[in-house]
């Protein structure tokens, strides 16, 4: 392992104090590297630039999953980069029907056929060209009655001709998913998963040896858990590439061609909501401050930056757009921090910050692969050579200065989103009609601005952001329009 502060200088976006707007420059943000694995993760080929079909990595806990193109195993690396060993239950092989087709040693050929029940049969044929569902592993015999039953053979069905698999020679069609309690690896176009609960039925981590795995097998046997269950039909949705849950119950699915924003269970067609934006790619991320406000853009030659708020009545669902300032040939991967100030993606090779407030470039790191987020926002990738990196990031010294400027900015009235409603107009507003408001204005700037002048941790940012909250309520309780409030 090399353990390393090393701070990324001297690159595009680094260095660069944000605009601060009401009081001068903010506080840099500085990107730290922490970790270097003591060996590569992924085999690279150093004549060849690094995609997504040589390995994708998902965070989780203090671990890092890996799958690797060509790899007949997923593989979990700890905090300090060093592989787990001794885990049982990691193949990607699901169920290798070639295999189980093969005769005993000592007879020749293979079973074209699988029988509920041989006795039944005739010494012809029928019966020795079978496989018995008693002569199968025991895990695997639900799996194989119900497969003879639902593909409607009465006694006798065919050997399947494929494994079922996750091929790793195509990593880009797998997709993952991870949640509260379990992780999810699905190929699309095919019906082939493994997943693994990370948690127990208390909700208590488990480290990786304890992990229970689930796959096609379990499906097939129906003794999948229900959340895996919904999780996985989801994935399975035609042309899906992405696909999010807003804590009020929408399912938001990045399709092909479309946005399209769901009750459970409701169809596509049905849909509450829908944006014919294509090409979204797996760029759809949350609010973590507000898990129902949704941003998203296109993967190629992005140029707006869309906003989504679901929190509201359906009925009353817009878009609003932001443009991006800069020119990016590709945004892959979307995402804010935990803090919800800066959206983070992957371009061309480097992970880019953007300021949220201003989606100013306040940070690149080069040649950095797979970037994701852990729970403790870091930033896990893959380096130029294979080796999984792990960055810390000053987010939340950042954060506490940017609450101030946002709470400050509404107790002034000043606009503290960049985001226009496409299809809307905006009234015009005659000042002179609140004149008589200016007293109370003047008051409450006052008492807020003595309270901004004594906040000295994020969490009294909290304090102050609900007290805003309520208000403006309290004063649309009170008769006021939105316009006067602001």
């Amino acid at each position: 392992m090399t353990d390393m502060t090393q701070e990324i200088e001297g690159q595009i976006g680094a260095g660069q104090p944000l605009e601060g707007g009401l009081d001068g420059a903010l506080p840099e943000l500085r990107v730290n590297q922490v970790l270097t694995s003591p060996e590569p993760i992924l085999k690279i080929n150093p004549n060849q630039p690094i995609t997504r079909e040589m390995g994708t990595i998902q965070p989780v806990r203090e671990y890092t999953i890996v799958l690797a193109k060509g790899s007949n195993e997923i593989q979990v690396f700890d905090k300090a980069g060093r592989r787990v060993e001794g885990l049982s239950n990691t193949q990607t092989m699901i169920a290798d029907w070639k295999a189980l087709a093969s005769k005993d040693s000592g007879h020749n050929g293979a079973y074209s056929k699988i029988a509920l029940d041989t006795s039944s049969l005739g010494y012809d044929g029928s019966r020795r060209y079978s496989k018995g569902v008693d002569k199968f592993p025991e895990h695997l015999q639900p799996a194989v009655k119900e497969y003879i039953k639902q593909k409607g053979g009465g006694n006798l069905v065919d050997f399947p001709y494929k494994a079922w698999q996750l091929e790793t020679g195509n990593i880009g069609s797998i997709q993952v998913k991870a949640e509260d309690g379990y992780v999810l690896f699905h190929q699309t176009d095919t019906s082939n998963w493994i997943g693994f609960q990370t948690q127990d039925e208390r909700g208590v981590d488990l480290p990786p040896r304890n992990w229970k795995r689930f796959d096609l097998v379990d499906e097939w046997a129906g003794r999948w858990p229900q959340n895996i269950a919904t999780e996985v039909r989801n994935l399975r949705t035609k042309g899906l590439t992405a696909i999010q849950r807003t804590e009020n119950g929408y399912h938001v699915l990045a399709l092909g061609d479309r946005l399209a924003v769901t009750k459970p269970s409701q169809k596509i067609a049905e849909a509450e909501f829908t944006d014919q934006l294509v090409g979204i790619g797996n760029n759809v991320c949350q609010d973590p401050r507000n898990r129902g406000v949704l941003y998203y853009c296109i993967s190629d030659n992005p140029r707006l930056l869309v906003k989504l708020d679901t929190t509201k009545d359906s009925g009353s669902w817009v878009t609003e757009t932001v443009d991006i300032p800069q020119e990016y040939k590709n945004i892959r991967n979307l995402r804010l921090d935990p803090t919800g100030n800066f959206f983070m993606f992957q371009s061309n090779g480097e992970f880019v910050i953007l300021a949220k407030d201003t989606l100013q470039e306040v940070q690149k790191i080069p040649k950095l692969f797979e970037g994701k987020l852990d729970e403790q926002g870091r930033i896990k990738g893959v380096d130029e050579k294979g080796n999984l990196v792990v960055y810390d990031v000053n987010f939340q010294e950042v954060t506490q200065e940017l609450e101030k400027r946002r709470v400050t900015r509404l107790a002034q009235g000043l606009a503290t989103d960049l985001f226009k409603t496409e299809s809307a107009t905006a009234a015009k507003v005659d000042v002179d009609q609140f004149k008589h408001l200016v007293p109370i204005k003047t008051d409450l700037e006052t008492q807020f601005d003595t309270q901004l002048q004594a906040i000295t941790v994020l969490d009294d940012m909290s304090t102050i952001t609900e007290a805003l909250g309520k208000l403006r309520t309290r004063l649309q309780s009170g008769g006021l329009q939105s316009a006067q409030i602001v």
